[in-house]
C-alpha cells in the first residue's frame, strides 16, 4: 500500500515539466507589456517604472546573434537605464533559467531575482548573479545561461548590463517548470479507487490462502 500511494504521488509530482518561451510567436515592435502562453502557463514581460522594450530580430543583424535566437529576441535598446526586465507567471514556478549575451563594448554583469508576487512583488525568494563580461556574439559566442531554482516564484526580476548602460543586455529562451510535489487533483481522485482496489485484493488472497491446522 505505502509503495502504491508513492506511486500516485510521483504520478502527480511527474505530471508537469519544463515549458519553453522562445518569443518566436510574438510580433516584433515596441511594448510596455507582452504575453505568451505556453503548456497553459501565461508568462507577461515588462520593465519597471513601466518603460519600454522591443522584441527584435538579432538574425539579421549585420553581425547575426545566437541562432538559438531565432528571429523573436528581447531587447532593452528603447531605454538602457537601471530599469530591470520583470517576468510574471500565471502560476507558481520552481525553477527559471534565460539565455542572455550582448555585443562587445563593455563590461557586462547580470542579475536575476525572485518573488513570491506578481510584478516583482512580495516576498523576496532570494536571487543568483554573474558576469557576461566582455562577450560578443558578433565574434560568435554563445549565449549564457543564468539560472534559479526556488520554490513558489511567481515573478522574477532580471538586470544585466554594464555600469554606464545598467540594462544593456539581449534575453531570450526563457524556461520554467512547475514540478511540484503536490498531486494534482486527478491524482487525489485516483486514491480512494486505489484503495479499495488493495482491499478487494487482499480480502481475496486471504479466502484462497491455505488455511494451517
Amino acid at each position: 500500500m505505502t509503495r502504491f500511494l508513492a506511486f500516485l504521488f510521483m504520478a502527480g509530482a511527474l505530471s508537469a515539466g519544463p515549458i519553453t518561451f522562445d518569443l518566436e510567436s510574438l510580433g516584433q515592435g515596441d511594448y510596455t507589456t507582452v504575453s505568451s502562453t505556453v503548456g497553459g502557463v501565461t508568462m507577461t514581460i515588462t520593465r519597471q517604472s513601466g518603460l519600454t522594450f522591443s522584441i527584435t530580430d538579432t538574425s539579421a543583424f549585420s553581425s547575426p546573434g545566437p541562432a538559438a535566437f531565432g528571429t523573436r529576441t528581447l531587447s532593452p535598446f528603447n531605454d538602457t537605464s537601471n530599469s530591470a526586465f520583470i517576468f510574471t507567471f500565471s502560476s507558481a514556478i520552481n525553477s527559471f533559467s534565460i539565455q542572455l549575451g550582448d555585443y562587445a563594448g563593455d563590461f557586462d554583469t547580470w542579475s536575476v531575482t525572485a518573488f513570491n508576487g506578481a510584478g516583482g512583488t512580495g516576498t523576496n525568494l532570494g536571487g543568483t548573479s554573474g558576469t557576461w563580461g566582455n562577450g560578443d556574439f558578433g565574434l560568435g559566442d554563445p549565449a549564457q545561461t543564468a539560472a534559479l531554482n526556488q520554490a513558489g516564484m511567481r515573478s522574477v526580476v532580471v538586470m544585466g548590463g554594464s555600469t554606464d548602460f545598467p540594462n544593456s543586455l539581449y534575453y531570450d529562451n526563457v524556461i520554467v517548470d512547475t514540478t511540484s510535489n503536490v498531486p494534482e487533483p486527478a491524482t487525489l481522485l485516483m486514491i480512494p479507487s486505489g484503495l479499495a482496489a488493495l482491499a478487494f485484493l487482499r480480502r481475496r488472497i486471504m479466502r484462497t490462502k491455505p488455511q494451517r491446522n
